[in-house]
């Protein structure tokens, strides 16, 4: 709802030909990739958008790909750590 209020459009569970990423938010400028891990680490989400090449999907766009990893932690119940590549 935050997104819709800023005006930016986003999708949740997006498939593409190699899986499905948890978010693809959409601005004017960039085109930014999220997946999400829990008490895992931004590393192994930012690893899976590279194995399995989600970002191939939106290279026909002009905006600039952002892929972003963030891990949250069961026990605080916050993002623990995040990465952006």
């Amino acid at each position: 709802m935050v997104f819709t209020y800023l005006g930016v459009f986003i999708q949740s569970e997006v498939n593409t030909s190699r899986g499905r990423c948890d978010a693809v938010v959409y601005t004017s400028t960039h085109i930014y990739i999220l997946e999400f891990k829990l008490d895992k680490s931004a590393q192994a989400a930012l690893n899976q958008i590279n194995a399995r090449n989600y970002d191939s999907t939106f290279t026909q766009h002009s905006q600039t790909i952002v892929k972003v990893g963030i891990n949250f932690s069961s026990k605080t119940k916050e993002v623990e750590s995040h990465l952006i590549e």
